[in-house]
C-alpha cells in the first residue's frame, strides 16, 4: 500500500510500510543469545526504511507515528524432520537493540510436527527507530524457521481528520 488510505474520519495504512519474507531457512541453535531473523526485502520501491543489509525496519525521516507490526514464522527442525516435545522458541521484537517484552511470543513444540508462531505488535514510533525481530532457543536441540512460510510486514497507522 502507498499513499494514505482512509476514510473520513477513520483510520487508515500510511507509508512507510514493508513485507518481507526470508531469503532462506534459519536455524536457531540451542544458546543463550538471541538470533536476529534474515529478512529478504519485497521490493525496495514498495519498503521505504527496509534496511536489507541488516535486516530491520528504520523510521525514516518524517515517518514517526503509531506502528502495526505482524508475522508469520514457520518453525520445524529439518534436520530431523519434527520438533521435540518441550523445545520453545522465543520471537520479540527489538526496538533499538532492545526487546520489546510486551512483543515476546513463545511457543513450545510437540514430538514431530511443525506448527507456525504469529504475533502481532503496535507501539509509537519516533523518527531513527529501528526495529528489528529476534528469537531466542535455550531448549533442545536445533529448529528451523521455514523461509517458504516465514512472513514479517508492519506499517503506520494514519489518525483521522
Amino acid at each position: 500500500v502507498t499513499g494514505h488510505v482512509k476514510q473520513d474520519g477513520g483510520f487508515g495504512i500510511m507509508e512507510p510500510c514493508f513485507n518481507a519474507t526470508m531469503g532462506d531457512d534459519l536455524a536457531i541453535n540451542h544458546s543463550t543469545q538471541t538470533t536476529n531473523t534474515q529478512w529478504q526485502n519485497e521490493g525496495t520501491a514498495m519498503n521505504p526504511g527496509w534496511d536489507s543489509t541488516n535486516d530491520y525496519f528504520k523510521v525514516p525521516t518524517g515517518g514517526a507515528g503509531h506502528y502495526v507490526f505482524i508475522w508469520t514464522i514457520k518453525v520445524g527442525d529439518n534436520h530431523q524432520g519434527h520438533l521435540d516435545q518441550g523445545e520453545i522458541i522465543d520471537t520479540s521484537l527489538a526496538k533499538n537493540g532492545t526487546i520489546l517484552d510486551k512483543s515476546r511470543k513463545r511457543d513450545a513444540g510437540q514430538d514431530n510436527l511443525y506448527f507456525c508462531s504469529t504475533g502481532f505488535y503496535s507501539c509509537q514510533l519516533a523518527d531513527g527507530d529501528e526495529i528489528q525481530m529476534t528469537h531466542y532457543q535455550n531448549e533442545g536441540g536445533r529448529l528451523d524457521l521455514d523461509d517458504l512460510q516465514s512472513s514479517f510486514c508492519g506499517f503506520r497507522i494514519a489518525e483521522g481528520d
